[in-house]
């Protein structure tokens, strides 16, 4: 099962996605936790692991991507990969992912110097490796998002089974849940944030 955890910015994306990584391994499953914000460099230090090379790298960097997307396209209607006929977890270079026992850790790509440019080529390979990866039985794919609806508005959630949306108790970030394309969503509280709110007697409901 392929699992895209997203909402707005702070309510505690990659803590759930760390929380049911390492949960998911204690129950037996092998997982692949797929890094998908380009200016959260974070995730990796919550599994414990090294930040992997970014995958963009291994098809010449966010230029090249962006340039062999566009190059490649085919007809009107038609899809193009760059991943061919369809990628396994196996499949994916060494040297371009961290491990921790049954924990695999992929950086799609990251925003690193001033004035590189927009994400819009990480979105697009992210888009098209989730689109074509096939999982084994016993294997789960978890994906951090960055902040907000880019990664709508680029289509990386075509390629999951379920959609978790974690919110905070606010207006913004309900109002930003609303907006989620995928039938198959949960939507999942921020709990920290709410005991906040609740211990400092700004929410309270008996």
């Amino acid at each position: 099962m392929k699992i895209l955890i997203c909402g707005k910015g702070g309510c505690g994306k990659s803590s759930v996605t760390a929380l049911l990584a390492i949960e998911l391994e204690k129950r037996g499953y092998k997982v692949i936790v797929v890094d998908n914000d380009e200016s959260n460099f974070g995730l990796h230090s919550q599994l414990g692991m090294e930040l992997p090379k970014d995958f963009a790298l291994h098809f010449g960097g966010k230029r090249i991507v962006a340039e062999k997307l566009l190059e490649s396209k085919k007809e009107e209607g038609e899809r193009f990969s760059v991943f061919g006929e369809g990628i396994r977890a196996s499949d994916i270079p060494e040297n371009y992912m961290s491990k921790k026992g049954g924990i695999s850790l992929l950086a799609i790509g990251k925003i690193r110097d001033f004035g590189e440019g927009c994400a819009c080529p990480f979105n697009a390979l992210s888009a098209d490796f989730l689109r074509m990866l096939d999982l084994r039985k016993g294997e789960f794919a978890l994906v951090d998002t960055d902040a907000g609806i880019e990664h709508f508005g680029r289509g990386v959630e075509a390629g999951c089974d379920l959609l978790l949306i974690v919110i905070d108790p606010s207006q913004e970030s309900i109002r930003l849940a609303e907006k989620n394309p995928v039938p198959e969503c949960l939507c999942m509280v921020s709990l920290l944030k709410m005991n906040k709110l609740m211990n400092n007697n700004v929410i309270y409901h008996r």
